[in-house]
């Protein structure tokens, strides 16, 4: 298994040393918790980082789902706002250690900008390792982003229903009792279970307590238990499109070249009564 951990994540020592040394754009990410609705309202921010709220800016405002993909052009407009250029090399974090900012991640690649990586360990690390923090974020000047849609990052449910009929490979980040159908689905007309012929690998388990990813040898084994395949394609899904980014990355992190996320993810699928859905383990 490949290791491109230093290509996806950046330690707080390493990410200390190079605020000091280049140009480069902080963006913390923020979220409602979906689970049980609590606010992501941490005062504390890295110096010099912007604000990017995924439940307002970051996801399609006229879309009926939670958290689906804005348009090429909007992503565009908002990072340019965010002060972000495709030449500029950009370190996402979140405030719960490794949660929400890997959709961005997931974003900023779709969008073509290949020089982005993920603080492992999130705001959480940063200030573990005794670095000092702002009370708030900073207001950049504009710049240019010039957004390329690229495809294969982000699918939408009839690419899963073909890859379910084929028997490939589909991955979902929810927890055990929700992918068996035990526990309700906390969204309002949304049915239990999942995707028939998917596999659930919890995204807490590809994480270690602090919210850092797992070493890569601890992912192979975990994605072979699970009898994934990295050198053939993989759909990775969730609740809304969120911590399936968190699997997509671990299975980046172990040299997979063909991982898509389902942006509608099972808020589409589970309401969507022509779907079939499984129960069970």
């Amino acid at each position: 298994m490949t290791d491109l951990s230093d290509k996806v994540l950046i330690q707080p020592s390493d990410l200390h040393s190079l605020i000091s040394e280049q140009r480069l754009s902080l963006v913390r990410v923020k979220m409602q918790n979906p689970a049980d609705g609590s606010a992501d309202d941490s005062a504390d921010y890295l110096p010099g980082s912007v604000s990017l709220d995924l439940d307002e800016q970051g996801s399609d405002r006229h879309s009926s789902l939670p958290h689906t993909l804005p348009s090429a052009q909007t992503l565009a407009i908002l990072f340019g706002k965010l002060g972000i250029s495709m030449q500029t090399p950009v370190v996402i974090y979140d405030n719960r250690g490794q949660f929400c900012a890997a959709r961005v991640y997931w974003m900023l690649q779709a969008s073509g900008h290949n020089n982005v990586r993920l603080l492992d360990g999130g705001l959480p690390a940063w200030r573990d390792s005794g670095y000092f923090t702002n009370c708030e974020p900073v207001i950049p000047p504009r710049r240019q982003f010039e957004a390329v849609s690229e495809a294969g990052w982000f699918v939408d449910a009839d690419t899963v229903s073909q890859a379910m009929a084929r028997g490939g490979q589909i991955v979902d980040a929810r927890g055990p009792a929700r992918f068996s159908g035990r526990e309700p689905d906390p969204r309002e007309g949304v049915r239990a279970g999942h995707i028939p012929g998917s596999v659930n690998i919890h995204y807490r388990d590809v994480l270690d307590n602090n919210g850092k990813f797992q070493p890569v040898e601890v992912l192979s084994k975990i994605f072979e238990n699970k009898k994934i395949d990295l050198s053939e394609p993989v759909i990775c899904t969730c609740g809304s499109g969120i911590t399936a980014c968190i699997i997509a990355v671990a299975m980046t992190l172990g040299g997979a070249r063909n991982v898509s996320v389902y942006d509608g993810s099972w808020a589409e699928w589970g309401a969507d009564l022509s779907r079939p859905v499984e129960t069970g383990q």
